[in-house]
């Protein structure tokens, strides 16, 4: 019987009396305090969220922490980063703890769920369950349940900032003879982003890399923080797009599209993308009543799909704030009695002024008449030199270099966005917050992808978001991890 008692693994205790029943005093007095919220937990969390930590080395951070706050004898632990410590179980079986992980913060997320839509692929050519995010419905429940992120998200400024911009938007010209836009009631309408990019996710600078192709949306009158702003619809590996009509992005844009229709009018629809109809007694079905109370149009729908061409790395903000050092530079360097040193001189000069009248009109929806007349002549004259640089160096014996002050469809695209800056900034429609989403999102990308089937990692990805962005909704504190701008349309 002895010998049988003394085989037996003996319990575990931690600590000696003292600590215990330290400890245990000290659960009962924290019991119903609110004070086991832990910031470590909270930026732990979203760490992992964006992609930056994985579930394990979150557990064994949140570990290390726990044992130092044992050490320093606390009153209490807080119970978040407990939980987080006990992932795995406590590390034992790492392979778990993303799955732990997972658990725990669905558990607190209320951001709507992505839809599983059916969109075609060339691998296996089938169709194939995809995540997304519909922004009618993110839209909704952002005004219903966070309306203070609503505001700052869609009309910071108020309806005065909502009245101002279509007023000057009736100054363009694709607002000339649009009754579908001109006849809704603009006092309630909003306008949006839509962007769309690749980002570098696997083999990074090398010649099998993968991009995943990412679309997020935004209001473009948002202030805050990029992350703050925008808000992911849908991604997924460019490398198995099938092409052409009936092909994955038009079957991606007929549901962004349908998304954005339903905001357009205000009203839950009772049919989905493909005009079937919802039973009465689901739940979407029962919601086909309409978004009640809410600004329910979203008229104008700027979307660039934007792709990179720059030839140099770095961010586009980055690369903008060349102009003015390299102007510095030639004005010291160049050979004034060469014509095309000159041409060069004035092309860079005029950048600058178009630079310096952006900085001016940094807050406004538009530029006065005369600022706006300015930045047209500047860029008139930027763009005359550069075509006239590039055909230079194109043709000349002596020095060819085709890929000198090289023109695109950019630059085109450039003249007209400021022949018209005096019914919209530049910077309420350019995408350097867009793009320099794109880097946050890397991040992202890379960590759902490891060790994940291809087409399963925009699922994964969607997941992570919405639970990166419950716990920024519901942390007091704003957006530790983004490149701050003073607004969407100012960076």
């Amino acid at each position: 019987m002895d010998s049988e008692e003394e085989s037996l693994p003996k319990r575990r205790r931690f600590g000696g009396q003292r600590q215990r029943l330290h400890r245990a005093a000290a659960q009962e007095v924290n019991k119903d305090q609110p004070a086991n919220h832990s910031a470590l937990a909270t930026a732990l969390q979203e760490l992992f969220c964006i992609g930056t930590l994985s579930g394990q080395e979150v557990q064994h951070l949140a570990s290390q922490a726990a044992l130092d706050l044992e050490r320093a004898k606390p009153s209490s632990t807080p119970k978040p980063l407990e939980t987080l410590q006990k992932l795995g179980p406590e590390g034992v079986h790492s392979n778990n703890v993303h799955r732990d992980m997972m658990k725990l913060l669905s558990a607190q997320c209320f951001v709507p769920e992505a839809k599983l839509c059916q969109i075609p692929f060339t691998k296996d050519g089938a169709k194939h369950f995809q995540s997304v995010l519909l922004p009618h419905e993110i839209f909704a429940w952002l005004f219903e349940k966070h309306n203070d992120r609503w505001q700052q998200m869609f009309m910071p400024g108020g309806q005065k900032q909502v009245d101002t911009f279509w007023k000057q938007c009736k100054l363009h010209p694709s607002m000339a003879g649009n009754q579908a836009v001109l006849s809704r009631n603009l006092r309630k309408s909003l306008p949006v982003a839509l962007h769309g990019d690749g980002v570098p996710t696997v083999g990074i600078g090398k010649c099998w890399g993968k991009l995943m192709e990412c679309y997020n949306w935004h209001g473009c009158l948002a202030t805050g923080g990029t992350r703050a702003c925008h808000m992911l619809i849908w991604t997924a590996y460019q490398k198995f797009f099938k092409p052409g009509d009936g092909g994955t992005l038009d079957a991606v844009f007929k549901i962004i599209a349908w998304s954005f229709k339903t905001l357009f009018y205000g009203v839950w629809p009772a049919a989905d993308w493909n005009n079937a109809m919802y039973p009465p007694d689901s739940i979407l079905g029962q919601k086909a009543l309409g978004i009640r109370d809410c600004f329910y149009d979203l008229s104008k729908i700027s979307m660039f799909l934007k792709k990179n061409t720059c030839k140099l790395k770095g961010k586009a903000a980055q690369v903008k704030g060349l102009v003015l050092p390299l102007a510095h530079v030639w004005e010291i360097h160049y050979n004034p009695h060469c014509a095309t040193h000159r041409k060069i001189r004035a092309m860079l000069l005029a950048n600058c002024t178009m630079e310096e009248l952006m900085a001016k009109n940094k807050h406004e929806l538009s530029f006065s008449r005369a600022d706006a007349l300015e930045l047209k002549n500047n860029c008139y004259i930027m763009s005359h030199l550069m075509w006239d640089l590039s055909q230079h160096f194109a043709s000349e014996d002596e020095v060819r270099l085709p890929n000198m002050f090289i023109c695109t469809s950019k630059l085109h695209m450039l003249i007209h966005i400021c022949e018209y800056a005096h019914a919209i900034s530049p910077r309420v429609v350019w995408c350097y917050s867009a793009e320099n989403y794109m880097g946050i999102t890397r991040k992202i990308c890379r960590n759902c992808s490891k060790g994940t089937p291809p087409l399963q990692a925009g699922q994964k990805l969607l997941e992570h978001w919405r639970m990166s962005f419950a716990l920024d909704l519901a942390d007091g504190k704003k957006h530790l991890f983004v490149l701050k701008y003073d607004s969407c349309c100012s960076a």
